[in-house]
């Protein structure tokens, strides 16, 4: 008798969490979305953009400090993809932590200065504004 061996490669993300995330997203349940991109980003965690998914649905559904935990962490793996702090100044804001919202509020202006056509899109009319800094930031 003939041992059958089935060989799994676990390092190649499974495509199949990725497109049932995507028609779950447009079917408008967003907490199914969240969790079928939870299971790719466990899947391939160096998915930039499956992960920048998956941290705005988390922020669409109010858990701001994971999705502010997943901006962090998508921003140590690429610090030059500003397109992240659109959405993490949006997180700071909702923590109530203005100082760190104004730092990432013009972080992405800068961003999106320098580049017009590659900002994110929250479908927002309005999008919140951090509070301005004092005049006089600093005592002496």
């Amino acid at each position: 008798m003939r041992d059958n061996i089935i060989n799994v490669d676990f390092r190649k993300p499974d495509e199949r969490w990725l497109k049932k995330a995507h028609t779950a997203r447009e079917n408008g349940d967003v907490e199914r979305a969240v969790q079928l991109y939870r299971k790719a980003v466990e899947q391939d965690p160096s998915d930039w953009e499956t992960g920048l998914c998956y941290a705005r649905y988390l922020w669409e559904l109010g858990c701001w400090y994971a999705s502010n935990r997943e901006c962090l962490r998508l921003l140590s793996m690429e610090p030059d993809n500003h397109r992240v702090y659109g959405l993490l100044y949006r997180n700071y804001l909702c923590l109530d932590e203005q100082e760190n919202a104004r730092f990432a509020y013009e972080k992405y202006m800068m961003h999106l200065y320098r580049n017009p056509e590659d900002g994110l899109n929250l479908n927002e009319e309005d999008p919140p504004i951090p509070e301005k800094p004092p005049k006089k930031r600093f005592q002496r």
